[in-house]
This record gives C-alpha cells, structure tokens and sequence, in this order.
C-alpha cells in the first residue's frame, strides 16, 4: 500500500461515470436515510476510503460528522487534498447530482466547504477501528480487497460492525 498511486486509480475508476457507481450512491443513501434514529444527525465512519468521495456524498445529508478510516498513507494525503479544494473537480460533478437526487432534499450546489468542516480523515487500519464508537458505518470493497483469507476476511467484516454503537446501522 506504500506504493499505491492514488491520483491513477482516481482517473481511471472516477474519470468517466458508470452506471454501477450511480447504483452504488442511490443504495447507500437509500440505506443512510433509514438509519435510525429517523431525522436525527449522524456520526459516520467510511473504512477503507481510498481516493474516494462517494461515500461522503452517499452520507452528506445525514451526517454531523464524517470520519474516513483509511490505512493506505497516500489514499490519506489525496482526500486531505481533494477535500481542501475550493470546488468539485469535473469527475465529482456527476456523481455529487446522483447524490443529490437520490437523497431527495435540497442540497448545496458545491458540498466541499461542509465536507470540509465536517470530515476527519485518520489513517488506520480495519483491524484497529475502535468499538462502538460510530452511530453509522460504510464500506466500499476495503474487507474484500485486502486479503484472499477468508479468516482475515471475517475478522475485517467483525472489525466493521463492532465500531458501531449499539443500534448502529452497516
């Protein structure tokens, strides 16, 4: 992970929209938007991150804060970078609408000053995400994408649903 090109995986998995990744944005807000409590602001972790803002737009109208959980170190620096930006890059544009009308509310134009305020980027591991500390938790392929153990699979996926409080909702 050391040597993970971040801005190359952006460009190639972002650059042009799928019609997989619209799927991907309206099923995690359709899920977020059931998450209880109903209405109530929430703390949202996204493990496994990567260069990657959809889940951030998959979670915006709910969340009073956003924390990405991501262990690559240069995965980290992208989104810190990505996200001090003044305005969405042309590739975001397309997938912050999805959200946008998939959330079904009236959201901003340009999400990135409230991604701004909002977000906590830490650089960490699945297997030390702490307990119960999330009222919400997204995960984008990271438990299926670092490991061919199914042990460690399982222990990955465990790591998971643990950092939520009690009642939390995957």
């Amino acid at each position: 992970w050391a040597q993970f090109d971040s801005e190359a995986y952006f460009q190639h998995y972002y650059g042009e929209p799928h019609p997989d990744d619209d799927l991907v944005i309206q099923l995690a807000a359709a899920a977020l938007a059931k998450a209880e409590p109903l209405g109530a602001k929430l703390d949202i972790v996204d493990v496994g991150t990567g260069p990657n803002l959809i889940p951030f737009f998959s979670a915006f109208p709910r969340a009073a804060k956003l924390t990405a959980w991501e262990y690559a170190e240069s995965n980290v620096a992208w989104l810190k970078a990505d996200l001090k930006r003044d305005t969405l890059r042309p590739q975001w544009r397309h997938f912050w609408d999805v959200a946008r009308k998939a959330h079904g509310v009236t959201l901003p134009d340009n999400p990135l000053p409230a991604l701004k305020a909002m977000t906590d980027v830490r650089q960490g591991s699945i297997f030390d995400l702490p307990k119960a500390q999330w009222d919400a938790a997204t995960m984008f392929f990271c438990a299926e994408s670092i490991t061919e153990r199914y042990d460690e699979f399982e222990q990955a996926c465990a790591c998971f649903a643990q950092c939520v409080k009690p009642g939390g909702a995957l």
